[in-house]
């Protein structure tokens, strides 16, 4: 067997492969890359560990934001108040905890990520039981108990806290939590790249989700730098590197993305396909994913790509972009991504007072459509000029902060419809704000027939 190279490299292409690099830069330990104009330099002695980064940054990143955190998250509250000895504990505090046991403890075990990684998770714990005796200890607990004063009533919330205790701490385990939040972050945001492959494919026989991608990426990738390809006469389209035929895949599995030319062979020239992948490619674009930022719920993600071929610049506009939304999400629930990019472009003009986006596209994915804009310099002087700031009893803030707080709620199909991402759409567009004008005015004379939230 052929002795791997030092280093593979990675060039600066389309938004797709650029989203893929920027990917790869996030999962990976700043030692193991470098960074050289418009190439990604990346040390093969990662193989050994990139299955375990892959699932490690996600976690790290929006595993806080998940059911399994706000269950975790409950074990120092569990311990104060066994402190305390239930002396000050009311039937408020107690109706809090029902609501946190109800919507995320029972909630993530009705999830597939749990059943499908129960096995894995100490099996031999039987959290089963624990939490089958929580749930009957909350049965007992009704309201009339907590006014009877003849009820041992301390008894039983010892008992319980007791159940509670033991469930949480299941929950929080290493291992655990290293499975049950990879399965779960790979349905919330893995999947808005790609999907139906590896641990994302439902009839995928490997359980463990780590081995999965290992075997399933990374493992073909050390098969093919170890051999010979100078006689193969496949090419892979988006590096060139010469491939034998069985080691070639298709586009397929990122989503909105080519078609199966297993199944679908018409699609190309003569019925023959030439649109394939070398594996070292394939491995670049499992990295889509992370090279996204995506909103609390998963379901909208951004890509800056910066363009002029320099991988420094699109590296530092996508992670002050993921720096600045991470910022915003600790403090609010509903966060927008153009709010975000917003964000971004203020801190990048008031830098260098120059328009650093001119001619930057933004790769919207949202409704499972990924959806392009080109930030034109009328766009870029327009936000410019909405940077200015104005008094507001005492406080400085600019005309597009005045809409970040507002929403409508349960309009036009969605749950909440945000004034400030449509602005930003529109003036990236270059659309007018006639009809948006229209219907908010419409709707302020309606107050009283709809819910909205306008500030």
């Amino acid at each position: 067997m052929a002795v791997l190279p030092k280093t593979i490299n990675f060039y600066m292409d389309s938004w797709l492969e650029n989203a893929g690099i920027i990917g790869l830069t996030r999962i990976l330990d700043v030692e193991d890359y470098e960074i050289n104009d418009d190439q990604l330099i990346v040390k093969t002695a990662v193989f050994k560990t990139i299955n375990n980064s892959f699932f490690q940054y996600f976690i790290d990143t929006y595993g806080q934001y998940t059911h399994y955190y706000k269950i975790i998250s409950w074990l120092p509250k569990i311990i104060a108040i066994e402190k305390l000895g239930f002396d000050k504990y009311t039937f408020q505090d107690y109706q809090a905890c029902v609501k946190w046991f109800n919507n995320n403890v029972r909630y993530f075990i009705r999830t597939s990520s749990y059943k499908q990684m129960r096995p894995l998770a100490h099996s031999e714990i039987p959290i089963e039981e624990y939490l089958a005796n929580a749930t009957n200890l909350f049965k007992k607990l009704s309201k009339n108990k907590w006014q009877d004063k003849n009820v041992n009533l301390k008894q039983e919330l010892i008992f319980l806290f007791g159940e509670l205790k033991k469930i949480i701490q299941y929950f929080a385990d290493d291992t655990n939590k290293r499975y049950f939040l990879a399965k779960s972050l790979g349905y919330r945001y893995i999947n808005k790249g790609w999907n139906g492959i590896s641990f994302l494919n439902n009839q995928s026989r490997i359980v463990n989700l780590y081995q999965d991608y290992q075997e399933y990426f990374v493992q073909p990738v050390i098969d093919f730098l170890s051999e010979n390809h100078e006689k193969a006469k496949i090419k892979c389209t988006t590096c060139g590197r010469k491939m034998r035929s069985n080691e070639k895949v298709g586009y397929s599995f990122l989503n909105g993305m080519g078609y199966d030319y297993r199944k679908k062979n018409s699609n190309g020239y003569k019925f023959n396909s030439d649109q394939f992948l070398c594996p070292i490619c394939r491995l670049m674009y499992s990295a889509v994913p992370a090279g996204f930022t995506y909103n609390l719920k998963g379901n909208q993600g951004l890509f800056v790509n910066q363009t002029g071929y320099n991988l420094n610049n699109l590296y530092n506009a996508n992670n002050k972009f993921l720096e600045v939304l991470t910022e915003s999400f600790e403090g609010a629930n509903k966060v927008s991504l153009w709010y975000g990019f917003y964000e971004v472009f203020k801190k990048e003009f008031n830098k260098s007072k120059q328009n650093m986006f001119v001619n930057v596209q933004i790769v919207n994915r949202k409704n499972e459509q990924y959806h392009f804009n080109i930030i034109s310099e009328v766009a870029a002087n327009v936000l410019r000029k909405a940077e200015k700031q104005r008094s507001d009893e005492q406080k400085k803030i600019t005309v597009l902060d005045t809409l970040n707080n507002a929403f409508i709620f349960e309009y036009q199909g969605v749950e909440s419809f945000i004034i400030f991402d449509e602005v930003i759409m529109r003036i990236l567009n270059q659309t007018n704000m006639n009809n948006l004008v229209n219907k908010l005015l419409f709707l302020k004379i309606l107050k009283g027939l709809c819910h909205k939230s306008l500030s």
